[in-house]
């Protein structure tokens, strides 16, 4: 049975911050992802006009900090544009910004900032493989919940400079990866007992019918819900519930 993010794991609020600026900023983060060194600087100081310097400084800032760019460059807290502004010796001027967010500059800029900073999409195939070996490793060491596979994921591929892919095809691979992590470990079970084993058990579970308690079938009935995989019960020969093996 694969795993999913649920409710329980405040999956709206996991989604929602997936690829966006959290509400505010810490100082560590603004001195990590948007200061810049003299390359940077050399790069921005060829755009034409401060204020598409300026969009190109927080493009940038942007997807080193998030690992995606943004539909809406600008759509950031104030505090980061204001500090890159700063150190660029730029004064935020709003209505030659919003021209520049409704520009076809803005995405002459992406494709600039992809090249020259090596940033890969998601479809590449080393990026999906890289991604997909590292989850089935983790997932096959320890049971951790999709929440925490979801992050560990954005940060890898932010630390691998690879673009981040929509939040649903992130978290349909890693509910496959868990899936398959899942019946390996089924299958793995199920080949430790011997036969004698296993016919054990399964005397175990043959109750006769007029022995059975009403309350104890009922109970299997309400709680049958999530049989092992296929592979389980053809390897192991035991039953499923309220079925022959």
């Amino acid at each position: 049975m694969s795993r999913a993010i649920t409710a329980s794991e405040d999956s709206t609020a996991l989604l929602a911050r997936y690829g966006r600026y959290p509400p505010t900023l810490t100082a560590e983060q603004l001195h990590r992802y948007f200061r810049f060194d003299d390359h940077d600087r050399a790069v921005m100081a060829q755009k034409k006009g401060k204020h598409n310097r300026l969009g190109y400084a927080l493009q940038l800032a942007t997807v080193r900090f998030l690992g995606t760019f943004l539909t809406d460059p600008l759509d950031m807290p104030e505090a980061a544009i204001q500090y890159v502004a700063q150190q660029l010796d730029l004064t935020v001027n709003p209505v030659k910004l919003y021209r520049y967010r409704t520009r076809e500059t803005r995405w002459d800029h992406r494709h600039d900032i992809q090249a020259r900073w090596g940033y890969r999409d998601f479809s590449e195939i080393p990026a999906i493989f890289d991604l997909a070996r590292f989850l089935s490793a983790r997932a096959r060491l320890m049971a951790e919940p999709p929440s925490r596979l979801l992050d560990l994921s954005t940060a890898r591929l932010v630390e691998h400079r690879v673009l981040l892919p929509g939040v649903t095809t992130l978290t349909r691979l890693i509910a496959r990866i868990q899936h398959r992590a899942d019946e390996r470990l089924w299958r793995d079970l199920a080949a430790l007992p011997s036969e004698a084993q296993v016919t054990a058990l399964e005397a175990l579970l043959d109750v006769p019918l007029a022995h059975r308690s009403p309350d104890l079938i009922n109970f299997g009935k309400r709680h049958c819900r999530s049989p092992p995989p296929d592979s389980l019960v053809h390897s192991s020969g035991l039953k499923r519930c309220g079925g022959s093996a």
